[in-house]
């Protein structure tokens, strides 16, 4: 998702731009899969150091249940806004001084033709807040332990688990709590 931001930088401290987004984001090695692209505003600031971007963007992403191991379609939306900065002067293409600030993230620079790339940050936003443990449903019952059957289809034909005797005296208490 690329911007060329020449015609903005060129603009004084203030003007602004809005742009409505529709693609993919590259989510290689990320573990994260799109299921449908990235959508929504993104609104461009010029600054004195370069350009503010304020993103409010949804999608979806295809993940796994965390108990069933169903396929399952996340929404997400995002909302951020990260300073871009300047690295050359536009009148004599000489680099700007930012200090300590070019080493210490260089996914929020504008490149030398002035093209700001936002995939990488709205990859680590995706990343952030995606789902750590997506559900089909909340009360999905997941896998048996014994035979992996999916137990939101029915129950399985496992004979019930083999308790610890050690703990017969413990589920004969429990047992007898619940019927009384």
């Amino acid at each position: 998702m690329n911007f060329m931001l020449s015609g903005l930088l060129k603009d004084l401290v203030g003007a602004k731009r809005t742009f409505h987004v529709n693609e993919f984001v590259d989510m290689a090695d990320s573990g994260l899969e799109l299921a449908e692209p990235v959508e929504g505003e993104v609104h461009m600031t010029r600054t004195a150091r370069g350009v503010l971007v304020a993103a409010h963007l949804h999608t979806l992403l295809r993940q796994v249940c965390g108990r069933c191991l169903e396929p399952v379609l996340s929404p997400v939306d995002l909302d951020f806004e990260e300073e871009f900065l300047q690295t050359l002067d536009l009148g004599t293409g000489q680099p700007l001084d930012l200090g300590n600030m070019d080493q210490e993230d260089p996914a929020i620079l504008i490149d030398g033709h002035h093209v700001v790339d936002l995939d990488n940050i709205i990859r680590q936003y995706l990343l952030a807040w995606a789902p750590m443990r997506p559900l089909c449903r909340d009360d999905c019952a997941g896998l048996c332990f014994q035979c992996g059957a999916n137990l939101n289809e029915g129950r399985c034909s496992c004979p019930p688990p083999i308790t610890d005797s050690r703990l017969a005296k413990l589920a004969a208490l429990v047992k007898t709590e619940k019927g009384s």
